[in-house]
């Protein structure tokens, strides 16, 4: 299972497409949304990413965080999504859960 883990973070670090995004901090808003969501498996991987790019403790990293947070937790909530700017961050969240999944099926064979 190990091996499923290290094949997804190789492909999102390396890969020059993993994050196509010229913004250097989307991922931040990724984590918090999924955090916010409680999508611990999702969570899970973009702390690790946060944490390997070493902007976990920056202040704007930390701002994007916990807006999209509370985003996830609206969602969970079952709130209406009408804001232009939420909805870009869930479309990004949806892409990057949608790499995530691609990347462990084709590595298993699926």
């Amino acid at each position: 299972m190990n091996k499923y883990y290290l094949t997804i973070f190789l492909y999102l670090f390396a890969s020059p497409t993993a994050f196509a995004d010229s913004d250097p901090y989307a991922i931040c808003s990724i984590g918090g949304f999924f955090r916010g969501a409680n999508n611990k498996f999702m969570s899970g991987i973009t702390t690790h990413i946060i944490s390997r790019k070493k902007i976990f403790n920056n202040p704007t990293c930390i701002k994007l965080h916990n807006k999209s947070f509370k985003l996830g937790r609206k969602l969970l909530a079952g709130d209406n999504i009408n804001d232009k700017q939420e909805i870009n961050i869930i479309d990004s969240a949806n892409d990057f859960r949608e790499r995530v999944y691609e990347t462990i099926s084709t590595h298993m064979g699926y």
